[in-house]
């Protein structure tokens, strides 16, 4: 402004003078812009990094949250494993009391088998007859061959 005041005071021009008042005018609204373009650049840098800021934090919450769904996934499987192999180990420990006593129903009857025809008299296993009861029942039981019928009394 004092520069244009003192041009404009060289040149024999008034202060009140149009063209005085016309170049004021137009340095002030220049200077104006100048200052609102400033302004301006300010804010804008300062919402860039606001909003740096925020999209930053807001992929944490992404990170957070896929960590989140891998450890619950992983927890689920773990549980599913352990509750499979509980039960495979019950199945195999019913499977084993199953075999244990099949085994020990063909080691009695294996024993009833040798032991009996020398109980009675018979040298032959043959005479003997192990069978089933009727209407799909099985009645442990044996026969002697000459129409003596032994029932153990298994129902």
């Amino acid at each position: 402004e004092d520069a244009l005041m003192k041009n404009a005071a060289a040149f024999g021009q008034g202060l009140d003078s149009g063209s005085t008042y016309q170049a004021l005018t137009d340095y002030r609204v220049g200077r104006a812009n100048q200052d609102y373009n400033n302004y301006l650049s300010r804010e804008m840098a300062a919402l860039n990094e606001t909003m740096g800021v925020l999209s930053q934090l807001s992929g944490y919450g992404n990170q957070a949250s896929g960590q989140l769904v891998n450890a619950v996934s992983n927890s689920a499987n773990n549980q599913s494993a352990a509750l499979m192999a509980g039960g495979t180990a019950q199945a195999s420990g019913i499977a084993g009391q199953a075999n244990a006593f099949s085994d020990g129903l063909s080691g009695v009857f294996s024993a009833l088998q040798s032991g009996v025809p020398n109980m009675f008299g018979t040298t032959s296993p043959s005479a003997l007859s192990f069978g089933s009861g009727g209407a799909g029942g099985f009645s442990p039981g044996f026969s002697l061959g000459g129409g003596a019928n032994m029932n153990l009394g298994f129902v």
